[in-house]
Order: structure tokens, then C-alpha cells, then sequence
């Protein structure tokens, strides 16, 4: 099954997979503000044909990570962010020690059938659709 091969690597990892439905930025917030923060930064300030490019780069995310301090994170760069954060994370034998499967259900998403039951559900809920349940015997 090519089409499921990230997310059984992610699940053989024992990481969580929680796409966002398309079309959804205000659920992808913080990639979005990074993104608005290179556009504004660096790439304002640069020719994109540059044969430096690459170095520059690399210049621009050791500073953003390691120099610029952020206003998200009360003036702390995200590098001392980490470094605080880091000391209160679990290793990876802990994580793996307490990883249940079974406690975590695998399920595709189906942004299709998720969107026609979103509508039915609206439609429902606005009285404009009602439910017959009654079994025809």
C-alpha cells in the first residue's frame, strides 16, 4: 500500500498522525507565522538567484533559531527555548517503554466522507434535515 507509506512510518515510529484539512490555516498558525517571518526577513532581503543562496540561508535560521529573540516566546530565542524545554521531556526508552498500541486507534482520514457528514450534520442541526429511524419491516 503505497499510498498509506508515511503514515505506517510514522505509526513503526510511534508517532501520532494528525493532519490538518486543506484549506485550513488558522489550524497550521505557527507554520504560517514562520512562513510570513522568512518571506518579511530574508527573502525581502535577498535575490533569490543568488549563487550564495544555500549559505545564506543557513546564516538566516542560525540567527532566527539561535540570535532572534521572539515575542511568542517572551523574549527568549528558540534555542533557549529548547534548552529549558528539554530537561522536562521524556527520553525515547521512556516513551517507548509506555507506548500502548492498543490505546491509540489508527485511522485513516477521509477528508471526503468527513466533509458530507460535516454538511449532513449542519443540515441537521438547523432543522433543515430530519432523520427517519424507524425500520421498515
Amino acid at each position: 500500500m503505497a499510498e498509506n507509506a508515511v503514515q505506517d512510518r510514522l505509526k513503526e515510529w510511534k508517532i501520532k498522525f494528525r493532519p490538518i484539512r486543506p484549506a485550513s490555516p488558522h489550524l497550521n498558525g505557527k507554520v504560517e507565522r514562520s512562513q510570513r517571518t522568512d518571506l518579511d526577513e530574508f527573502y525581502s532581503s535577498i535575490n533569490i538567484k543568488d549563487a550564495d543562496l544555500s549559505a545564506k540561508l543557513q546564516q538566516w535560521e542560525e540567527y532566527y533559531n539561535r540570535h532572534r529573540s521572539h515575542s511568542s516566546l517572551k523574549g527568549k530565542t528558540p534555542w533557549e527555548t529548547f534548552q529549558t524545554l528539554q530537561t522536562l521531556a521524556h527520553s525515547q526508552a521512556e516513551i517507548e517503554a509506555a507506548y500502548n498500541p492498543a490505546n491509540k486507534p489508527y485511522a485513516l482520514q477521509n477528508y471526503k466522507y468527513e466533509q458530507k457528514l460535516t454538511v449532513l450534520k449542519n443540515k441537521y442541526n438547523a432543522g433543515k434535515l430530519q432523520l427517519n429511524l424507524t425500520s421498515k419491516m
